[in-house]
């Protein structure tokens, strides 16, 4: 059990990062979760790490979306990123982005990861090489990413794989001060 919740062992425990405001696209995320869980007898957890304006939106959506078992908005969580080890995959639905560090954080922590294509989340994952990429606010598309890494584990963890080689060397601290000095 964890947080009240109750993981199953072939349940996949899934983590997200992130402020809750309407850019990271929680209410896809969510709308996603419930429709791989109907259409494909959906066996995962889905833990949130922060807090924001969006909290008691989400909560609502969540009992309407009866995933009160499923679900667990953390809140705020000091040092989120040193508990992504804890989870069998990382999910970033948003609807906008820059360059979302905590892509960079799951690839670190060999996360296999799903999150939709804005931005420059493009630059940290491969499309079905080091992640797979989802368009935004399209739930179906992200409930198949995710039926998808829960259905294909061995492709998943290869994905997690290539996902840590690609930000250890094109993100690391090392890097990015190379780069910063170049410019």
């Amino acid at each position: 059990k964890l947080s009240g919740i109750e993981i199953p062992k072939n349940a996949l425990l899934f983590g997200a990062i992130g402020e809750l405001h309407n850019n990271k696209g929680y209410e896809y995320m969510l709308e996603a979760f419930a429709i791989a869980r109907k259409n494909r007898n959906f066996p995962y957890r889905l833990m949130i790490m922060g807090e924001g304006e969006e909290r008691e939106r989400l909560k609502k959506l969540i009992k309407k979306l009866d995933l009160e078992t499923d679900v667990v908005l953390l809140g705020y969580v000091e040092k989120a990123p040193t508990f992504l080890p804890a989870f069998d995959a990382f999910a970033l639905t948003s609807i906008k982005e820059g360059l979302p560090y905590v892509v960079i954080e799951a690839g670190f922590a060999e996360l296999p990861t799903v999150a939709t294509n804005v931005g420059g989340i493009k630059e940290i994952i491969n499309d079905m090489e080091s992640g797979i990429l989802v368009q935004a606010r399209k739930p179906d598309d992200i409930a198949q990413g995710l039926a998808f890494l829960v259905n294909e584990k061995d492709r998943s963890k290869t994905f997690g794989a290539a996902l840590k080689e690609k930000v250890e060397r094109d993100f690391s601290i090392e890097k990015m001060v190379q780069n910063t000095v170049a410019v």
